[in-house]
């Protein structure tokens, strides 16, 4: 199974389509910017799995020469929330 889904029913805001989100188990929450998940979708499919930190680090050290010319904007690229199940309290 693929880590990062898009569960996108159409149906959401443009806010809550923006960003893509995938549950995990414990209670936990992962949510991905759209496009940070559709080059990291792209990268799975076409970079064998051994190269791809490799990659990604190398455009990091590349995107300002390539990219830098544009005015940035913010990203919020990753936001993990963890809900803990329950709680123990002293007696």
């Amino acid at each position: 199974m693929n880590p990062i889904e898009n569960i996108d029913s159409g149906k959401c805001s443009e806010n809550e389509q923006k960003t893509a989100r995938v549950e995990r188990s414990l209670n936990m929450d992962l949510e991905l910017d759209s496009d940070v998940q559709a080059v990291a979708e792209f990268m799975m499919q076409n970079i064998p799995a051994a190269k791809l930190v490799a990659v990604a680090r190398a455009l990091v050290e590349l995107a300002p020469l390539f990219w830098g010319h544009f005015t940035p904007e913010h990203v919020r690229a990753l936001r993990l929330e963890y809900a803990p199940t329950g709680s123990c309290v002293p007696q």
